[in-house]
């Protein structure tokens, strides 16, 4: 299956309309491209509003009167489609950015218990039309291929999006995400336990699996000063292991690969692709979005959607500078990963 899904990279003289590359994926030598469906088979919907919606959008996010949602034909349905990884890459942002859509309804953070009745899921999703499509994210989800395996077999539609970024970035974010929940959470704090670290004189922080010394540099280093590839910073950056798993367990039909640093920078043409691999309307356009200089990333701004504007306040924080010995192990971290995304135009 596998090796039906990647196909190796078509020179531009093979290149065509009909088989534009979502994302190119480089292991070792080799290069591969995931195609998208062409663009014919996307049906042409007039553009959507939110008129029709179950919920109301001043300032928060509410649901409408019962009466309201009763003449609308609200009810909640099974996720047409998954945002399933990986952490610290940017999947609440696009799952925040993807509940603009007067199409789509979306859900973060609710994890599938494989032992209870399908029904039982149904009532966990969000209230929805006829028109629209419910759409679930966890980050979690890739680490759990069992599961994953067992939902797509049950939701036979169901369609997974998977959101990638430098793996050095997405390693330093992931620290200091750890570091400023251990440092503002008491609650958190009080599950982490201590050893000392012989080599650097200090207490190890272990919290759910993380082990932190003093700084970045010194928590992925080994005794030996050398990468330590087992540490769950680094671990989570080995792309190509959750590649290699998803396409040997799903439809590579399926599965949408974006890169996160592109998304970040131009946060549109991530959303267009979307917006064709789930076959929605045309919706999303240059004027929904804005870069906010004070904050340093893009900001929406929908009409009929005050509710959202930016990411959460703990999204974007300042990364501490990586000193020498850090940057030695950026290149080793890229090698690790497996996977190389070559964004810019429209390539993700």
């Amino acid at each position: 299956m596998y090796k039906d899904v990647l196909q190796p990279v078509a020179t531009n003289s093979e290149s065509t309309n009909r088989d534009k590359a979502i994302v190119t994926i480089r292991n070792g030598s080799k290069e591969y491209t995931m195609k998208e469906k062409p663009s014919s088979l996307v049906p042409q919907h007039a553009q959507p509003t939110w008129d029709t919606s179950c919920y109301n959008y001043y300032k928060k996010k509410h649901l409408k009167s019962q009466r309201e949602i009763q003449q609308i034909g609200c009810d909640s349905k099974l996720p047409k489609a998954l945002i399933i990884g990986v952490k610290k890459c940017g999947t609440i942002t696009l799952t925040q950015f993807l509940d603009l859509h007067p199409q789509i309804e979306t859900i973060s953070g609710l994890v599938f218990n494989p032992h209870v009745f399908v029904d039982d899921w149904v009532k966990q999703m969000p209230l929805s039309t006829t028109e629209q499509i419910t759409i679930v994210d966890w980050p979690e989800y890739i680490d759990d291929m069992k599961l994953l395996r067992y939902i797509s077999n049950v939701i036979h539609d169901l369609k997974l999006i998977v959101i990638l970024r430098d793996p050095v970035k997405r390693a330093i974010s992931d620290y200091v995400h750890v570091s400023v929940m251990l440092r503002t959470r008491p609650d958190l704090k009080q599950l982490a336990t201590y050893r000392y670290h012989k080599r650097t004189s200090q207490n190890i922080t272990v919290y759910k699996g993380y082990e932190m010394l003093g700084n970045f540099e010194e928590t992925i280093t080994d005794n030996h000063g050398n990468l330590n590839t087992s540490h769950l910073f680094i671990q989570k950056g080995i792309y190509i292991k959750y590649i290699k798993n998803l396409f040997q367990n799903v439809d590579g039909n399926r599965v949408l690969i974006i890169d996160g640093d592109v998304f970040k920078k131009y946060p549109l043409l991530a959303l267009k692709k979307v917006e064709k691999f789930l076959r929605l309307s045309d919706f999303f356009m240059d004027k929904h979005f804005y870069f906010d200089s004070r904050k340093g990333f893009f900001c929406a701004n929908v009409t009929g959607r005050e509710d959202t504007k930016c990411m959460a306040a703990n999204k974007g924080r300042s990364h501490p500078k990586v000193n020498d010995l850090g940057m030695k192990h950026e290149k080793s971290i890229s090698m690790i990963s497996g996977v190389q995304l070559i964004g810019g135009g429209h390539v993700m």
